[in-house]
C-alpha cells in the first residue's frame, strides 16, 4: 500500500522571510515547520502560525 504523499507549501512572512511548512498526520495542527510550529491554513491564501504571526501563501 502507498502512502499519501504529504502535500508542502512555501509561506512568507510580513518581513519577507520564506518558510516551508509539510502537511502532518496527527496533532493539533495540520501543518508544521522544520522546526515543529504549528501552521493554520486560512482558506484565503493567508495563513497564520500557532503564535499568532500571518504568512501569505
Amino acid at each position: 500500500m502507498v502512502g499519501k504523499e504529504l502535500e508542502q507549501y512555501t509561506l512568507t512572512s510580513s518581513d519577507g522571510n520564506t518558510i516551508t511548512v509539510t502537511e502532518t498526520t496527527n496533532g493539533d495542527y495540520y501543518y508544521r515547520d522544520d522546526n515543529g510550529t504549528g501552521y493554520s491554513d486560512n482558506g484565503d491564501g493567508t495563513w497564520t502560525d500557532e503564535n499568532g504571526n500571518m504568512y501569505t501563501e
